[in-house]
């Protein structure tokens, strides 16, 4: 993941597939910083279903995806969930725990 993230030249676009299952939870802040830095220079694609690794990330990156009706969408954080997480009432993962991250 780290070869991936460091290539030379960048790839433009990089999907990571819940990359929290692959390290010590210890280290994860040094790698979201690592995939952060990364997504200056390519796009960068994650999937996650960690509380704690979606609360490293701004929640504005953030996107939420659902199965409606046999279709997948993909939003932004819901408006008033993005307040919420704007004015530090909560964490991104603690609104993903309590069930209360939406899509606008």
């Amino acid at each position: 993941m780290l070869s991936a993230l460091y290539q030379d030249p960048p790839l433009s676009c990089m999907a990571i597939e819940e990359p929290e299952l692959m390290i010590h939870p210890g280290a994860l802040d040094a790698l979201s910083d690592i995939i952060i830095e990364a997504s200056h220079r390519s796009q960068v694609i994650l999937t996650t279903h960690s509380p704690d690794m979606i609360s490293r990330f701004p929640p504005e990156s953030l996107r939420i995806v659902e199965l409606e009706d046999g279709e997948t969408k993909v939003g932004p954080v819901r408006e008033d969930r993005l307040k919420a997480l704007n004015d530090q009432l909560f964490s991104s993962g603690d609104l993903l725990r309590i069930g209360g991250l939406a899509r606008d």
